[in-house]
């Protein structure tokens, strides 16, 4: 993971771990799922393909749900820089992704990708927050994504 994060192979990493269940980015917190930050722990990111495997090349944007996050200090290039990790679960795409029309999209509401190494996401690579509507397709319960705009900080 550290090797897609800062493109080198062995980093030096600390053997201490704060774990945490909500953190502040510029001005916007993001939470965990069991945590008073519930709502916030709706993240989309590019970064999971299938099985679990990170994809830093994916065109769409996926959902998922923090778990919880983790901080540590790695020591790169004779630096030492504070690393904050979220584990994450992925919802699985559904066929009738695209069922609604854009934004909004249709994603499996209680299936998730295999826990891999995608499961681990530097909180940096977050790309925003969605909120989930619920509904049924064909006698099927699914999910419906609503991508949250942005914050603008001028």
């Amino acid at each position: 993971m550290y090797t897609n994060i800062f493109g080198i192979l062995a980093p030096n990493i600390c053997g201490y771990i704060k774990t945490c269940k909500a953190v502040k980015i510029i001005g916007d917190v993001i939470g965990a799922e069991c945590s008073r930050y519930r709502r916030s722990s709706l993240i989309l990111a590019k970064w999971c393909a299938l099985g679990g495997q990170i994809d830093l090349s994916s065109e769409c944007a996926r959902p998922g749900i923090v778990e919880y996050f983790f901080s540590q200090f790695v020591m790169i290039n004779g630096k030492s820089e504070l690393v904050i990790i979220a584990k994450v679960r992925w919802f699985q795409k559904h066929p009738s992704q695209n069922h609604y029309g854009k934004p909004v999209e249709v994603w499996c509401k209680e299936l998730y990708e295999m826990s891999g190494p995608a499961s681990f996401i530097p909180v940096q690579r977050i790309h925003g927050k969605f909120v989930a509507g619920f509904d049924q397709i064909n006698r099927e319960n699914i999910m419906c994504v609503i991508p949250l705009p942005q914050k603008l900080y001028v």
